[in-house]
């Protein structure tokens, strides 16, 4: 891919950069994904011990976004007061403690708790490592690497799945349940991880001492040229209310939710979708994991697209559309091969437009409103995240069939994709768009 406002030294220490971040990136948040979903695979056996309805485990669901928006703004107004390195150290340590806490729930209201808590000890971790990113790479490059790191979600699913369903088996060893080994085995990783964190994260190239001088200098110099204002000396940021309240802002984070909204709650719900059709515990894990196998491909595969070309608004809103409408055929046939089929092409569209819209995201944002505007936009997605998660627990509990669960999905991610469509209209008629979907 040609990077004409990139030299060939500046590309080479680019992608240097990008093999030393993405990968470590990627694995924490694949396994911070997997410690917020597991529970789908774990109420198989906790149903059984701790009684839980579908509208319980959907408000358990969803409440972990409730509190991971209410801390989501003040761990990325962190981030740029005491550095990466410290940020997601913390983050990832007392996720996988409360992960690993969750082998005690004991009934319902423990089983809320610790979801609330651990929404609260994850609030930042992804628009945290988005906004890392725009640290290191110029806007060319932004949506392909963007789209390597959410290759942790669809992955989380690829790999997790099995895992969980495996460590079910783990019933009755040393006293202890299946989904209590689950969570347990599950935690342990985020731990180990963030005391890896602090001593392999640098917070800038400024402070990488894995570059040397002249390269830091190079990196520096190649980074105010992309983004001047984020780097000028003495740039005022923006009011925290004023972004908080920014239409640009809110627009992107419902534009956000169409995909990050349903992508959650495929999630916590897929496994469940499987089971109804009478699967064993072990063939759900695969089958679980076959869609977000295809996910990651579309992913990488749109983010490829979308810096090829230049684009990024249809490349986020097709996919979108696209997983409306397969939603919405669910409700043609009831049986399996078909629907397992649907929410496979619903999933692969979900996964294909996230790194476009983010990249929109951090392409449209002024630079003194990015740090908090990227949470903004990712918290109130989340936000959006406790609505379907709750809702589809509320319609199987009333005896709704999953395909008419999974319907207000299709509404969401539909009217994302058209609210892009409307903001980049907008910007276009006021002379920004251009700027917008071609960046520099």
């Amino acid at each position: 891919m040609n990077h004409p406002d990139v030299s060939a030294v500046e590309k080479k220490l680019v992608y240097r950069a990008a093999w030393r971040i993405l990968p470590f990136m990627m694995i924490c948040y694949l396994v911070s994904y997997i410690d917020r979903v597991n529970i789908g695979f774990a109420t198989f056996q906790m149903d059984q011990t701790i009684h839980l309805t579908p509208e319980t485990f959907g408000l358990g669901g969803g409440l972990y976004f409730i509190s991971y928006v209410l801390f989501e703004v003040p761990s990325n107004v962190l981030i740029t007061r005491f550095g990466v390195r410290l940020f997601l150290t913390r983050i990832m340590v007392t996720w996988g403690l409360i992960t690993c806490a969750m082998a005690l729930v004991q009934g319902t209201w423990s089983f809320l708790s610790l979801r609330l808590l651990l929404g609260a000890a994850e609030a930042g971790l992804f628009p945290g490592v988005i906004l890392y990113l725009t640290f290191w790479f110029p806007r060319s490059f932004r949506a392909s690497f963007i789209g390597w790191f959410a290759l942790a979600i669809p992955l989380s699913g690829v790999v997790g799945s099995p895992i969980s369903a495996a460590l079910l088996q783990m019933d009755k060893i040393l006293g202890f349940a299946g989904w209590q080994w689950l969570f347990v085995l599950e935690g342990i990783p985020a731990v180990l991880l963030g005391i890896v964190c602090y001593f392999f994260v640098a917070d800038g190239p400024a402070n990488a001492r894995w570059l040397t001088a002249e390269e830091r200098s190079i990196y520096t110099a190649m980074l105010q040229r992309d983004e001047p204002l984020r780097h000028a000396v003495g740039a005022k940021h923006a009011s925290l209310w004023r972004i908080l309240i920014n239409p640009t802002v809110l627009g992107l984070a419902v534009v956000l939710s169409a995909s990050s909204a349903i992508s959650n709650t495929y999630a916590v719900w897929s496994p469940r979708f499987i089971k109804s059709f009478g699967m064993a515990d072990t063939s759900i894990g695969w089958l679980n994991a076959l869609p977000y196998l295809f996910g990651a491909a579309a992913l990488l595969l749109t983010a490829y697209s979308s810096d090829r070309f230049r684009e990024r608004v249809w490349h986020a809103a097709l996919p979108l559309y696209a997983s409306a409408v397969c939603t919405v055929l669910m409700l043609v046939s009831g049986e399996f091969i078909f629907a397992y089929l649907m929410i496979g092409c619903s999933i692969m569209g979900i996964y294909a437009g996230k790194s476009p819209t983010w990249a929109v995201a951090t392409e449209w944002l002024p630079a003194d409103m990015k740090a908090v505007g990227i949470a903004q936009v990712n918290a109130v997605s989340s936000l959006i995240s406790f609505f379907p998660i709750y809702i589809v627990g509320m319609i199987r509990g009333a005896g709704g069939s999953f395909a008419l669960a999974f319907l207000p999905m299709a509404l969401i991610s539909a009217a994302g994709a058209s609210i892009l469509l409307y903001m980049n209209h907008t910007r276009s008629r006021a002379g920004t768009g251009v700027a917008a979907t071609r960046p520099a």
